[in-house]
């Protein structure tokens, strides 16, 4: 982790808990203020400048400022729309169950403090029509409908994502403890809005921050999450069956001691450190993803049909990913992105088909870099995202 990353870290902290932080005399501030803008932290790095009454020139702070009002006026908008939505909901008798940001934001000092790039709402799929209505009528334009959500959107006020389901059902013990989710909630008499008790919102915290882990980085958020909700958790045996039926109790223990090093002020160890400069970075699979890449291109140059076959395996056509994303029938433009994702779930999901394709195809050289993924997931105790199969019926 650079000095620019451990001074965000730091101010992030100065503005939760009110404790200053002496910012080096050296600090790269644009630096600062870039990885606050691209992990969207500026309203809490703008008030942790204010709480350590850091020395920062007028132009930077500028842009700073900007970066935060922009953040909040999002956050404000969000909540308005999303108790006008909620309400709709509710009169037409439509159940949902909001989830991560939705709720987990108003557990901070200030709810602007947690920015959200969307919102997601858990609903049962043959109530869909229903939601239909309410978001036409409420001004907003359909997005998208992929396998797991369906999303709207109103430009300049909200993306909200409508869950068909909880999790991927290949994850497994994940599966197996959420199930559609609305079983596991409660909700006042005659009310259609649901809730998780304390231990079940940590636990889909958790969930969800695993993922995020493996595949995008960009945690920190995720990690400060974790810290709030924690406070919350009374039942801890509860707690605990639940990561040990999803196989994360590892992970969640790491995740917990860096968040409480952190957040105490004292010394991280080399693991707390490690797993905060992967929240500031693009994730395993990403840094993994580009080396096997690299690997794929030096076999090119000895094998150009080894090559040509392991990215038809990869990395299918248009037409051929069509069929299975229908989704790419309307936005042709998000190839890439499903590209993405379905190297993901191949490394996760099929890990020794991978290993057998990748060995077969073009050598043991990139090979390795995809067991060095696997390696440093079951390091983090994620073993259970490589090991979880597809339920039946499944692929």
């Amino acid at each position: 982790m650079n000095q620019s990353q451990m001074t965000v870290l730091m101010l992030v902290r100065s503005c939760l808990t009110g404790e200053p932080y002496t910012v080096p005399d050296d600090s790269d501030w644009e630096e600062i203020v870039g990885i606050g803008r691209k992990f969207h932290v500026s309203v809490m790095l703008s008030q942790g400048i204010r709480v350590s009454k850091a020395t920062i020139t007028s132009e930077i702070m500028k842009l700073l400022q900007l970066d935060a009002l922009q953040e909040l006026r999002i956050g404000r908008s969000q909540q308005e729309e999303l108790k006008a939505i909620f309400t709709a909901l509710e009169a037409e008798g439509v159940d949902h169950l909001p989830l991560k940001g939705t709720t987990f934001r108003y557990l901070y000092p200030k709810p602007e403090y947690r920015y959200m790039s969307d919102a997601d709402v858990l609903i049962r799929p043959e109530q869909y029509p229903a939601i239909e209505r309410v978001m036409t009528a409420m001004g907003y334009s359909f997005l998208a409908d992929t396998e797991h959500e369906l999303t709207w959107v109103k430009n300049g006020r909200l993306k909200i994502e409508f869950h068909k389901r909880t999790v991927d059902p290949r994850y497994v013990g994940q599966w197996k403890y959420f199930g559609d989710g609305f079983s596991i909630a409660s909700n006042k008499d005659g009310e259609h809005r649901f809730v998780w008790n304390a231990e079940t919102d940590m636990l889909y915290a958790v969930a969800h921050m695993a993922k995020h882990f493996a595949l995008e980085g960009g945690i920190l958020r995720n990690l400060i999450d974790l810290y709030y909700l924690r406070r919350r958790v009374t039942d801890e045996d509860a707690y605990r069956r639940g990561l040990r039926t999803m196989d994360l109790e590892k992970f969640a223990d790491i995740a917990q001691t860096a968040v409480s090093d952190w957040m105490e002020g004292r010394e991280m160890t080399s693991k707390s450190g490690q797993l905060f400069e992967m929240s500031l970075s693009d994730g395993l699979l990403e840094e993994r993803s580009r080396q096997i890449l690299m690997a794929i291109d030096r076999q090119e140059r000895g094998s150009e049909s080894k090559f040509r076959t392991v990215l038809r395996k990869m990395f299918p056509p248009l037409k051929k990913m069509k069929n299975q994303y229908p989704t790419l029938r309307r936005m042709p433009f998000l190839l890439p992105f499903f590209w993405i994702g379905r190297l993901f779930g191949t490394v996760l999901f099929r890990r020794d088909r991978i290993r057998k394709n990748v060995d077969a195809s073009f050598g043991s050289e990139s090979e390795r870099k995809a067991q060095a993924f696997a390696e440093e997931l079951e390091e983090f105790g994620l073993a259970g995202l490589l090991g979880g199969g597809a339920p039946e019926g499944q692929d």
